[in-house]
């Protein structure tokens, strides 16, 4: 899909790797900095969504917000968020219930990766693992397409922004809207998947052992012991690949969802940078 223009915006474009702050906030880069750190203390895969794609401080990727204190949320606050789409099931929610300020609308779109998902007794190598994510991402795209259609819809609208896409790793069902929304907006795959892979940085070392600690106690995904944790906590290209095979072509896949091209031009002009 062709880039269209995007419409100008009050931001300070910020540096590679840094937290990307609207121009009208009165803050240097280390206090923003500093804000960012804040959050990732208690969220450690909450990071820009597509960074370079899209304009800087308009929209964020996360995994569980349950877990932010009171200086965390203060620091959602300070970098402007007003909305946060929770992408978890109703069993997470019960589990770790998400309590942000009152400013902040908090939108609920249950994805669930269905039966067969996760890896079960039958699956005793990382090879069976992947195939059975493989299969979650396949079931998501169909089984959801007018939900993340829907999504897409909230975010081209005129009070949505700056939003948060989470869910509880901030891998699976974040990853695959979050590659959706990038496709819609003209990113090519390679962009798409170098932001999906970055989940394989901040998911490391403690973060890695505190998402795997939860999936298991919550059975997202059916998750095993073992060497297997690779394949079910990779945020591997394939599985995307997996997702946009199945709803080939993709222009055809927005239509039937109901994102038609009127739809996709409101969110690329939202969420591009200025040319």
């Amino acid at each position: 899909m062709p880039r269209r223009g995007a419409v100008a915006r009050d931001a300070d474009e910020g540096h590679a790797g840094a937290a990307p702050w609207r121009a009208r906030e009165t803050v240097t880069q280390p206090e923003a900095d500093a804000l960012l750190a804040a959050i990732r203390a208690h969220a450690p895969n909450f990071r820009p969504l597509g960074e370079g794609l899209i304009a800087p401080g308009l929209l964020y990727r996360s995994g569980e917000l349950a877990s932010l204190d009171g200086h965390a949320w203060t620091a959602m606050e300070r970098i402007g968020i007003r909305t946060l789409i929770d992408l978890r099931g109703p069993m997470e929610i019960e589990a770790m219930p998400v309590r942000p300020p009152a400013a902040m609308r908090l939108v609920s779109v249950p994805l669930h990766p269905g039966q067969g998902a996760g890896t079960g007794a039958g699956a005793i190598d990382n090879t069976a693992a992947a195939q059975r994510i493989g299969n979650a991402y396949r079931h998501l795209v169909q089984a959801y397409g007018r939900d993340i259609a829907g999504i897409l819809h909230l975010l081209a609208g005129e009070d949505a922004l700056p939003a948060v896409l989470f869910c509880t790793a901030g891998k699976d069902r974040t990853g695959i809207v979050s590659a959706l929304l990038l496709a819609a907006i003209g990113a090519d795959s390679a962009a798409i998947h170098a932001d999906y892979a970055i989940t394989n940085a901040m998911l490391s070392g403690p973060a890695r052992q505190r998402v795997w600690d939860m999936s298991t106690r919550l059975a997202t995904f059916d998750m095993p012991a073992g060497p297997i944790v690779d394949a079910m906590l990779a945020a591997d290209p394939a599985y995307l690949e997996a997702a946009f095979d199945a709803i080939a072509p993709l222009p055809v896949f927005f239509e039937r969802s109901g994102l038609d091209g009127a739809a996709i031009d409101r969110l690329q002009n939202r969420l591009l940078p200025p040319a």
